[in-house]
């Protein structure tokens, strides 16, 4: 499990290095990153790499695109999955948001 992580952080870095940070393959290697958390019980760094990939897709695809939308629900669900009164506010917040 953290040898997989490790190597999906080692390929995010990697990508952002030499194809800059707002390349599609970098947000490819993003989101793989924050699911590998998710799927892993890490479900506030999940929160932090896919805040990060939707913010991304926002800015290379727009907010309507399907990929950022699904990117919005999946970030949704991961803040009401962690449970706290806070996350769940947030997860609320992001369900409802206008795109």
């Amino acid at each position: 499990v953290e040898k997989s992580l490790a190597a999906s952080e080692t390929v995010y870095t990697l990508l952002r290095q030499t194809l800059g940070e707002t390349h599609p393959k970098t947000l490819i290697a993003l989101v793989n990153l924050g699911y590998g958390h998710h799927n892993y019980g890490s479900l506030e760094r999940a929160a932090q790499y896919l805040e990060l990939a939707y913010e991304l897709a926002c800015q290379l695809y727009g907010p309507k695109d399907s990929h950022a939308e699904k990117l919005l629900d999946n970030l949704a669900m991961t803040y009401w999955q962690i449970g706290t009164e806070e996350s769940k506010k947030k997860a609320v917040e992001l369900f409802t948001k206008e795109v």
